[in-house]
């Protein structure tokens, strides 16, 4: 596997360039990209496969709920939400959205345990005693089976529903919105 590019930390400084991609393409089987938000960047995604000629795994992403009781700090601009049952929505969306793109070849999520650090993020599975989030993953299972149909072209990628709830980022270098309007990401 190739170096883990994050989307809007490597590949888009100034010293990351083509020239970067087309030598990993060469001698990597596969790229990976950290790429948080409410949904892959599939402009960013298709840019690195096709200077690339590789297929990409998408590394790393989470969303961090309020109802977890954290502070949820500064995290590369990983969605903060109200619940974990809206965090189990965003997870669906955002895998769906990345096995619609035909060259992704997977997803791993960021953390199954939260951490205790100075940020204090609700980003894992289950809490830091292991207590399961149960709202979050209790569909887990039957939304990745449903991944290989949206590959195929057999399912379509979840949406978000106009009537959202108000999102946030944890980050505060991202924006904050009322809604999802197709502004936040290219795909949805």
């Amino acid at each position: 596997m190739g170096v883990n590019y994050c989307h809007g930390v490597h590949y888009e400084y100034p010293n990351r360039s083509d020239l970067d991609l087309r030598i990993e393409g060469e001698y990597c089987d596969v790229l990976s990209s950290n790429c948080y938000g409410s949904a892959p960047p599939k402009t960013l995604i298709e840019q690195m496969h096709r200077i690339s000629k590789r297929p990409i795994m998408l590394t790393e992403f989470t969303f961090s709920a309020k109802d977890a009781g954290f502070p949820n700090g500064r995290s590369w601009g990983s969605m903060l939400l109200e619940t974990q049952a809206n965090r189990a929505l965003a997870y669906e969306i955002y895998t769906s959205h990345a096995a619609e793109i035909p060259f992704v070849i997977g997803t791993h999520y960021f953390l199954v345990k939260d951490r205790k650090e100075i940020t204090q993020n609700n980003w894992g599975l289950c809490d830091f005693d292991g207590k399961i989030y149960y709202d979050f993953v209790k569909n887990m299972d039957t939304m990745n089976g449903r991944l290989p149909l949206i590959h195929k072209g057999q399912a379509k990628p979840k949406r978000y529903p106009q009537d959202y709830p108000t999102l946030e980022y944890a980050n505060n270098d991202f924006p904050k919105t009322k809604d999802i309007d197709n502004k936040h990401s290219p795909i949805i």
